[in-house]
């Protein structure tokens, strides 16, 4: 990897976990389970579109979600599993498509997606309590709404994307 890759893999890093954190604030008035990852998955796949195109490296998810994931493990181990099977989930979906553009979409809305399941079914089975009691109905629609939302962060990181393209600097 190049500098400039490494450094958008740390900016990038470094603004998912802020927005975490504010959809972790805002998501604490509506106690459904998954809501925070529905909230999360338009800006989860923004980032991960916008990382991919930017990074031009067929890993880059895969690079992401590691450093991702060995940062959150500090805060909670389960949620760095869940990263950590939601990267390998999306970086095998999407490693077959060839056009970068094309792979980086099907990775973020991908990524989206897998960040809902795995969440939920790892806290359902590992972290137990009131997890336990969600069904497994509740876990494929959150899941849905993860893709679903997560299309929408890539409308958003494609608009995104040509604005930053378009700036140049002196």
């Amino acid at each position: 990897m190049k500098t400039k890759d490494i450094t958008y893999v740390a900016f990038g890093v470094a603004a998912l976990i802020a927005g975490g954190f504010l959809v972790l604030t805002v998501s604490r008035i509506m106690p459904f389970p998954g809501v925070k990852f529905m909230l999360m998955a338009p800006f989860i796949s923004m980032m991960m579109y916008i990382l991919s195109v930017k990074i031009e490296n067929r890993y880059a998810i895969f690079y992401v979600g590691l450093v991702f994931a060995s940062i959150m493990t500090l805060f909670n181990i389960v949620m760095g599993i869940s990263i950590v099977t939601t990267t390998v989930l999306t970086q095998l979906s999407s490693l077959w498509i060839k056009n970068i553009k094309e792979r980086a979409m099907a990775g973020g809305c991908l990524y989206a997606m897998y960040t809902g399941l795995t969440a939920l079914v790892f806290s359902k089975y590992l972290i137990g309590g009131v997890f336990e009691m969600v069904s497994y109905s509740w876990i494929i629609i959150v899941t849905l709404i993860c893709l679903l939302f997560g299309s929408v962060g890539i409308i958003f990181g494609n608009k995104l994307l040509k604005h930053l393209n378009s700036i140049r600097f002196k």
